[in-house]
């Protein structure tokens, strides 16, 4: 989804952005950490969750829903993360 609101916290930095026109977004941290992903989409919303993925916390109103997961990075490590978000 384009156009939703991002924030990433760790490492005492808080980065923000919003996604590209095909929902993608993407961050340069500055290093190896535990990371906080928030992502705010302006109506009320839940995550499709699959076996094995890392929980996602959702709190949902009529009008706006944040999702927020943790995201564990190595050195010189990527992590790739797809939500797929069903408007209710």
């Amino acid at each position: 989804m384009a156009g939703v609101k991002i924030k990433l916290e760790g490492g005492g930095k808080t980065l923000e952005g919003t996604t590209d026109k095909e929902g993608d977004f993407s961050f340069s941290v500055p290093g190896p950490g535990t990371y906080v992903v928030t992502a705010v989409v302006p109506f009320e919303a839940f995550a499709l969750q699959y076996v094995g993925d890392p929980p996602v916390q959702a709190d949902a109103t009529e009008s706006l829903t944040t999702f927020k997961y943790e995201v564990l990075l190595e050195k010189n490590q990527c992590n790739y993360r797809q939500l797929n978000i069903i408007k209710l």
